[in-house]
């Protein structure tokens, strides 16, 4: 009698952690290509307090999803956001350009929202 090891790992990994295991077994993972993506930005900022600004970068035109049954399906929509935070008054006039290089992107985990890959 012969005993894989790896099918009782699985099992416990299923039971430790059973959402991970189902994102695995479906590969639920998202591939972002950021290929041709880029922009320039010009900034007159002037601001006496602290605070927190939002710029978006990147969103995706369509949300994404899929069906994984009759009952249960879910989409989604990416956004790129650069964030600015200011711990004190400013008085700023900048610009810079930015690309992403040939073969950019990033994966997301769609439950959780973090970054599991990426080549930027």
């Amino acid at each position: 009698m012969n005993k894989d090891d790896d099918v009782l790992k699985d099992i416990i990994h299923f039971f430790e952690d059973p959402v991970d295991a189902v994102i695995e077994a479906f590969d639920l993972n998202v591939k972002v290509d950021l290929q041709n993506v880029g922009g320039h930005f010009n900034f007159n900022v002037k601001a006496a307090a602290t605070g927190s600004y939002s710029i978006p970068i990147f969103s995706s035109q369509t949300p994404a999803g899929m069906a994984i049954s009759e009952d249960i399906s879910f989409g989604m929509v990416i956004y790129i956001d650069l964030v600015f935070s200011l711990t004190a008054g400013i008085d700023l006039d900048a610009g810079f350009e930015f690309a992403f290089p040939d073969g950019a992107f990033i994966t997301v985990d769609p439950i959780t929202g973090n970054i599991v890959d990426s080549a930027l």
